[in-house]
Protein backbone atom coordinates (compact mmCIF):
# COMPACT_ATOMS: atom_id res chain seq x y z
CA UNK A 1 0.00 0.00 0.00
CA UNK A 2 2.91 2.32 0.76
CA UNK A 3 4.29 1.80 -2.76
CA UNK A 4 0.96 2.85 -4.27
CA UNK A 5 0.93 6.03 -2.18
CA UNK A 6 4.50 6.88 -3.20
CA UNK A 7 3.77 6.23 -6.88
CA UNK A 8 0.57 8.25 -6.81
CA UNK A 9 2.18 11.13 -4.92
CA UNK A 10 5.14 11.20 -7.30
CA UNK A 11 2.90 11.18 -10.37
CA UNK A 12 0.73 14.01 -9.04
CA UNK A 13 3.81 16.05 -8.09
CA UNK A 14 5.38 15.49 -11.52
CA UNK A 15 2.21 16.59 -13.30
CA UNK A 16 1.92 19.73 -11.16
CA UNK A 17 5.58 20.58 -11.77
CA UNK A 18 5.11 20.00 -15.52
CA UNK A 19 1.99 22.21 -15.54
CA UNK A 20 3.81 25.01 -13.72
CA UNK A 21 6.81 24.82 -16.00
CA UNK A 22 4.61 24.89 -19.10
CA UNK A 23 2.84 27.98 -17.83
CA UNK A 24 6.19 29.70 -17.33
CA UNK A 25 7.64 28.54 -20.65
CA UNK A 26 4.57 29.68 -22.61
CA UNK A 27 5.31 33.20 -21.39
CA UNK A 28 8.98 33.00 -22.38
CA UNK A 29 8.75 31.24 -25.75
CA UNK A 30 6.75 31.60 -28.95
CA UNK A 31 3.88 29.19 -29.79
CA UNK A 32 5.63 27.78 -32.88
CA UNK A 33 8.36 26.34 -30.64
CA UNK A 34 5.81 24.24 -28.77
CA UNK A 35 4.18 23.07 -31.99
CA UNK A 36 7.48 22.06 -33.54
CA UNK A 37 8.58 20.32 -30.36
CA UNK A 38 5.25 18.46 -30.22
CA UNK A 39 5.92 17.23 -33.75
CA UNK A 40 9.42 16.05 -32.81
CA UNK A 41 8.11 14.33 -29.67
CA UNK A 42 5.43 12.59 -31.74
CA UNK A 43 8.09 11.10 -33.98
CA UNK A 44 10.19 10.07 -30.98
CA UNK A 45 7.21 8.51 -29.20
CA UNK A 46 6.37 6.56 -32.36
CA UNK A 47 9.93 5.28 -32.63
CA UNK A 48 9.97 4.35 -28.93
CA UNK A 49 6.65 2.48 -29.14
CA UNK A 50 7.67 0.70 -32.32
CA UNK A 51 10.89 -0.52 -30.70
CA UNK A 52 9.61 -1.25 -27.19
CA UNK A 53 10.72 -4.75 -26.31
CA UNK A 54 9.71 -4.75 -22.65
CA UNK A 55 13.10 -4.79 -20.96
CA UNK A 56 11.82 -3.26 -17.71
CA UNK A 57 8.81 -5.57 -17.31
CA UNK A 58 11.02 -8.51 -18.22
CA UNK A 59 13.41 -7.69 -15.37
CA UNK A 60 10.54 -7.18 -12.94
CA UNK A 61 8.67 -10.39 -13.84
CA UNK A 62 11.47 -12.83 -14.66
CA UNK A 63 12.62 -15.16 -11.88
CA UNK A 64 16.21 -14.28 -12.88
CA UNK A 65 15.43 -10.57 -12.50
CA UNK A 66 18.28 -10.01 -10.04
CA UNK A 67 20.85 -12.28 -11.70
CA UNK A 68 23.87 -10.16 -12.79
CA UNK A 69 24.20 -12.00 -16.12
CA UNK A 70 20.53 -11.41 -16.91
CA UNK A 71 20.81 -7.74 -15.92
CA UNK A 72 23.97 -7.24 -18.00
CA UNK A 73 22.23 -8.74 -21.02
CA UNK A 74 19.18 -6.53 -20.46
CA UNK A 75 21.42 -3.46 -20.16
CA UNK A 76 23.25 -4.33 -23.38
CA UNK A 77 19.94 -4.73 -25.23
CA UNK A 78 18.76 -1.44 -23.74
CA UNK A 79 21.91 0.35 -24.97
CA UNK A 80 21.43 -1.15 -28.43
CA UNK A 81 17.83 0.06 -28.46
CA UNK A 82 18.95 3.56 -27.49
CA UNK A 83 21.46 3.61 -30.33
CA UNK A 84 18.82 2.38 -32.78
CA UNK A 85 16.33 5.03 -31.61
CA UNK A 86 18.91 7.76 -32.14
CA UNK A 87 19.79 6.41 -35.58
CA UNK A 88 16.06 6.24 -36.38
CA UNK A 89 15.62 9.87 -35.34
CA UNK A 90 18.56 10.84 -37.55
CA UNK A 91 17.14 8.86 -40.47
CA UNK A 92 13.67 10.40 -40.11
CA UNK A 93 14.96 13.97 -39.82
CA UNK A 94 15.37 14.66 -43.52
CA UNK A 95 12.08 13.10 -44.73
CA UNK A 96 10.19 14.86 -41.92
CA UNK A 97 11.84 18.19 -42.71
CA UNK A 98 10.91 17.79 -46.38
CA UNK A 99 7.34 16.66 -45.70
CA UNK A 100 6.57 19.44 -43.22
CA UNK A 101 8.74 22.01 -45.05
CA UNK A 102 10.47 22.72 -41.74
CA UNK A 103 14.28 22.84 -41.99
CA UNK A 104 14.70 23.00 -38.21
CA UNK A 105 13.66 19.34 -38.01
CA UNK A 106 17.00 18.42 -39.60
CA UNK A 107 18.81 19.41 -36.41
CA UNK A 108 16.05 19.02 -33.83
CA UNK A 109 15.29 15.35 -34.41
CA UNK A 110 18.87 14.09 -33.99
CA UNK A 111 19.31 16.37 -30.96
CA UNK A 112 16.15 15.13 -29.26
CA UNK A 113 17.07 11.59 -30.31
CA UNK A 114 20.17 11.92 -28.15
CA UNK A 115 17.90 11.67 -25.10
CA UNK A 116 16.96 8.14 -26.20
CA UNK A 117 20.62 7.32 -26.70
CA UNK A 118 21.50 8.60 -23.23
CA UNK A 119 18.49 6.86 -21.66
CA UNK A 120 19.75 3.59 -23.12
CA UNK A 121 22.67 3.76 -20.71
CA UNK A 122 20.38 3.95 -17.66
CA UNK A 123 21.34 1.43 -15.03
CA UNK A 124 19.17 -1.63 -14.58
CA UNK A 125 19.34 -1.06 -10.82
CA UNK A 126 16.38 1.31 -11.08
CA UNK A 127 14.22 -1.47 -12.51
CA UNK A 128 15.48 -3.87 -9.83
CA UNK A 129 14.50 -1.28 -7.20
CA UNK A 130 11.01 -1.20 -8.74
CA UNK A 131 10.96 -4.99 -8.63
CA UNK A 132 11.76 -4.85 -4.92
CA UNK A 133 9.22 -2.04 -4.42
CA UNK A 134 11.87 0.36 -3.14
CA UNK A 135 10.17 3.41 -4.59
CA UNK A 136 10.92 6.22 -2.13
CA UNK A 137 14.47 6.98 -3.20
CA UNK A 138 13.62 6.56 -6.88
CA UNK A 139 10.72 8.97 -6.57
CA UNK A 140 12.91 11.56 -4.88
CA UNK A 141 15.56 11.22 -7.59
CA UNK A 142 12.91 11.45 -10.31
CA UNK A 143 11.40 14.61 -8.84
CA UNK A 144 14.81 16.19 -8.27
CA UNK A 145 15.98 15.54 -11.82
CA UNK A 146 12.71 16.86 -13.21
CA UNK A 147 13.08 20.07 -11.18
CA UNK A 148 16.69 20.52 -12.29
CA UNK A 149 15.76 19.94 -15.93
CA UNK A 150 12.91 22.42 -15.75
CA UNK A 151 15.11 24.99 -14.05
CA UNK A 152 17.66 24.65 -16.86
CA UNK A 153 14.89 24.96 -19.48
CA UNK A 154 13.43 28.09 -17.89
CA UNK A 155 16.84 29.76 -17.54
CA UNK A 156 17.70 28.90 -21.16
CA UNK A 157 14.33 30.17 -22.37
CA UNK A 158 14.83 33.40 -20.47
CA UNK A 159 18.39 33.95 -21.72
CA UNK A 160 17.94 32.47 -25.20
CA UNK A 161 14.26 32.34 -26.20
CA UNK A 162 14.38 29.67 -28.90
CA UNK A 163 13.13 26.15 -29.42
CA UNK A 164 16.50 24.87 -28.21
CA UNK A 165 15.46 25.71 -24.65
CA UNK A 166 12.92 22.89 -24.95
CA UNK A 167 15.44 20.35 -26.20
Amino acid sequence: MRGVAISLGTTVAQQLIRLGSNLILTRLLFPEAFGLMALVQTFMAGLAMFSDIGIGPSIIQNRRGEDPDFLNTAWTIQVGRGVMLWLGACALAWPAAQFYNEPQLLSLMPAVGLTALIAGFQTTKTVVANRQLRLGRQSAISLATQCIGILVMVVLAWIWPSIWALV
